[in-house]
């Protein structure tokens, strides 16, 4: 051979060859490292704000990858750096399930009379034996025929379960709730961290209504971390099945591994299976999380010549801190401590201050570490706890020197800064008065007092200026108060009662007939001043025997929108002999001819140029031929 290399091959391409051989021995490691599969478990929040997750580095021959560093690991919690406080290589066992469905077909035997439970029973019990006494694993195995045994510390106690377990396969139906009671049995809490939860299925082919059942049991299993290693056991003709393409699914889905068996096949080596799940790295961290919802967490690798990424989804309901005041009294009476001293002061009254007590709940199921929580009563901060313990409080009651119901509530803030107020609770506060004199309580009362004074003597003046005529009624109900002073009577004069519409109001020359009359118009009114020249744009006609007056349209001829006009309010009448009358219907606010108010259903002459007043709204009244009838104002 050497003698055709030497005749056939040029020493440089022998060299040649050695190096490139050289090459792929010296990658091929990193080939092989270039194939690592990386599994990213859901983070435990059990010490909240502290996380613990689970990284699995698993090479391509299904051997547990060691020797990672902590400065090969990079960890985004929501796409935000987190520090890591703790990063550990472990090998805990695992936490392991036998979930045998016994079924006809397990019954199916070969030429040599051994049944395909006989070569599984064979091969669990082979599994058993390689270590016997306790090991670090966590057993348990249930049947769908009545045997159930969990959370087994001795891989020799199962043995001896499986070998004296003797199933009538042809005469126990298939029931796949006993997988559904496995995830339920792995779910439980591990013995030690970073235990692999297993469940390694024994089962017929699935039937079409239980078909539709795995895909909620897939869901159960990912939700609680359970990987699901389905064997089913049927002959070929059901490897293609629905039901053999839905555990498949189950298996790839949840990071597990299918088999099918019909006797002739090789059953996999379990403790080859179960030693590459042994071994795990821990992620210690502080969480930045302080909202509810869907969460991302991502580790990132840098490893020789290849960088590697994993991610994982999950849910947390985060929520603040409630706190809740404990057994409130609903009084608080304040005593003098030395009755026979009528004069003690009040703010020495005891007790002077009182205890309280709270409860801090977390909704969320996550205790954690408190940063403050704070006595509010009234609105204002009167206790506050920086520092353990938060649960209690002191209220000073010493201020408190009249009886008086009084809101308190607490405030709790969290670790993370979230904070939450309890309820208002209303506790009621007595505080027993001394005899006081009246100028005692004159004088403790002074503000009030002088004010109730103030406000009697003030109404009384205006009652008096009423009286004597000096604040016309009118003015107060317009929303102003102005006073005047009536003119006296002329000397000339020997007509008694009020001024005529000429002597009240000399400005305005009466013998001079008013712009734009009309003939058929034998008197009219004109708006004076606000409100009345707000409400109607011109004079108002007379035309009528009789004419109502009010607020409400449907009653009165002449509607007036304002709120001191009621409903019906006043008429107008007009004799026979053209004489105008004006009557008031007992309205609450009057009717008044140049300012003087007339008796309710007692009617008060006009005459040209008078002034009047339904409630605040003021018109003058006219007749067309501008006569001046001297006649009493009232009949």
């Amino acid at each position: 051979m050497t003698h055709w290399i030497r005749r056939s091959w040029p020493w440089p391409i022998i060299f040649l060859v050695i190096i490139f051989l050289s090459l792929i021995t010296f990658l091929l490691p990193a080939r092989a490292q270039n194939g690592l599969a990386a599994r990213l478990s859901p983070p435990e929040p059990v010490e909240f704000p502290e996380m613990k997750a689970y990284l699995d580095l698993i090479s391509p021959a299904g051997n547990f990858y060691a020797g990672l560093e902590d400065t090969d690991v990079q960890l985004f919690e929501n796409q935000q750096p987190r520090e890591l406080l703790q990063f550990r290589e472990l090998t805990p066992g695992v936490q392991l399930v036998l979930a045998v469905n016994i079924a006809p077909p397990f019954a199916i035997q070969d030429v040599s009379g051994q049944s395909r439970w006989d070569y599984i029973q064979e091969n669990l019990a082979s599994w058993t034996a390689q270590t016997e006494g306790t090991t670090s694993d966590d057993l348990s195995i249930l049947t769908n025929d009545g045997l159930e045994r969990t959370h087994l510390q001795d891989r020799q106690l199962l043995a001896t379960l499986i070998e004296r377990y003797n199933p009538t396969p042809r005469e126990t139906p298939s029931n796949l709730n006993v997988l559904s009671r496995a995830i339920e049995v792995a779910a439980d809490p591990t013995p030690a961290l970073g235990m692999k939860k297993i469940v390694l299925l024994l089962t017929p082919p699935p039937t079409p209504e239980e078909v539709a059942s795995l895909e909620n049991m897939t869901s159960l299993a990912l939700a609680h971390d359970v990987r699901i290693y389905p064997w089913m056991v049927s002959s070929p003709a059901f490897f293609t099945s629905a039901g053999a393409e839905q555990l498949q699914v189950m298996a790839e889905k949840t990071g597990g591994r299918y088999f099918a068996f019909s006797g002739t096949e090789a059953i996999p080596d379990l403790e080859a299976i179960f030693s590459s799940l042994r071994g795990t790295y821990l992620l210690h961290y502080r969480s930045g999380i302080t909202s509810p919802g869907n969460q991302e967490l991502q580790v990132v690798l840098s490893l020789p010549n290849q960088e590697l990424s994993t991610t994982t989804t999950f849910s947390l309901d985060i929520q603040p801190p409630n706190p809740i005041l404990v057994a409130p009294p609903q009084e608080i009476t304040r005593q003098n401590p030395e009755p026979e001293q009528e004069t003690f002061p009040l703010e020495d009254y005891q007790p002077e201050s009182v205890k309280l007590e709270a409860i801090i709940e977390f909704p969320d199921g996550l205790p954690r570490d408190l940063s403050r929580t704070t006595l509010i009563v009234d609105g204002n901060i009167l206790d506050e706890n920086e520092n353990p313990p938060f649960n209690t409080f002191t209220w000073d009651l010493s201020s408190y020197q009249q009886t008086g119901t009084h809101y308190l509530t607490i405030q709790a803030e969290d670790e993370l800064g979230l904070k939450k107020d309890s309820v208002s609770t209303p506790i009621r506060v007595i505080v027993p008065r001394p005899n006081l004199t009246l100028v005692d309580l004159i004088m403790e009362n002074k503000t009030p007092f002088f004010g109730l004074v103030s406000l009697v003597v003030g109404a009384g003046v205006i009652l008096v200026l009423i009286f004597r005529g000096v604040i016309q009624p009118k003015d107060i109900l317009g929303g102003r108060t102005r006073i005047t002073f009536s003119p006296g009577p002329s000397p000339s004069s020997t007509r008694e009662g009020p001024p005529s519409a000429r002597e009240a109001y000399p400005e305005r020359d009466r013998n001079s007939p008013p712009a734009t009359r009309e003939e058929n118009e034998p008197a009219y009114l004109i708006p004076e001043e606000d409100p009345a020249q707000t409400l109607f744009e011109s004079r108002i006609p007379l035309d009528k025997e009789e004419i109502t007056i009010g607020s409400d349209p449907s009653s009165a001829i002449i509607p007036i929108a304002d709120p001191s006009v009621e409903s019906l309010h006043a008429r107008l009448i007009k004799s026979s002999d053209r004489e105008y009358r004006l009557v008031d219907q007992g309205s609450e606010t009057g009717t008044w001819i140049n300012h003087q108010q007339l008796l309710a259903q007692r009617p008060g002459h006009l005459q040209d140029g008078d002034l009047l007043h339904i409630g605040r709204v003021g018109f003058r009244f006219h007749t067309a031929d501008g006569t001046i009838r001297a006649t009493n104002r009232t009949s």
